[in-house]
């Protein structure tokens, strides 16, 4: 019986069937390879383990198990909060996390007085965010209201959030924090990658 797993597709905790016989790992006898697919989303994995111990070494593609390392504590925390809330269906615990995950990430960037709104709006104004993102954060946060107030006022709204809701707004953070952290991160890194290439550069010596 094949074990329950996080998928990396649909990032639901389920379980998986399998698909065929184990097959030989690239070159390696201590290791096999088998696929497995995904009861919820019906897409394959594929699954290397371990000879000896039938232990699990690597899944692909690779399980996201939790937020960039570039992230900011407190950002990080709320937007790991809300991925395990996807990975359990508690579709309004997603779209609240992540709400906060945007506002204290709005807060890291200077953006501090006012709404969540608003500190989107300045950053939009102060070139730190593109307007497009601008325009999609203020979508996320209209859905994080409804899961924060269940409000009602029309017949053809909705009161709670759904699945559709929750990857939207998970998929958008995850654009957000590669723009503003994880580029900027991996941007200076280049930089120093490339300073100490130059620095390791013999001068050329005049004839």
């Amino acid at each position: 019986m094949v074990p329950r797993r996080i998928c990396p597709h649909c990032r639901t905790g389920t379980e998986f069937e399998g698909l065929g016989d184990l097959h030989r790992f690239w070159g390696d006898p201590d290791s096999q390879i088998h696929l497995e697919r995904c009861r919820f989303c019906q897409r394959a994995i594929a699954v290397v383990t371990n000879n000896e111990n039938a232990t699990v070494e690597e899944i692909f593609p690779e399980v996201e198990q939790g937020p960039q390392d570039e992230l900011p504590s407190d950002v990080a925390v709320a937007f790991g909060q809300a991925l395990g809330a996807l990975n359990a269906k508690a579709w309004d615990a997603v779209v609240l996390m992540c709400g906060r995950a945007l506002g204290e990430a709005t807060m890291t960037l200077g953006a501090t007085d006012g709404s969540l709104f608003g500190r989107i709006e300045a950053l939009a104004a102060d070139h730190q965010i593109t307007p497009a993102l601008a325009e999609w954060a203020h979508e996320s946060r209209l859905a994080r209201n409804l899961g924060a107030h269940g409000d009602q006022e029309e017949a053809d709204e909705k009161k709670w959030n759904d699945e559709t809701d929750a990857r939207e707004i998970v998929e958008f953070c995850r654009w957000f924090f590669r723009y503003v952290y994880v580029l900027p991160a991996q941007l200076a890194l280049r930089r120093e990658r490339l300073a100490a290439q130059e620095s390791d550069t013999p001068e050329e010596v005049g004839s």
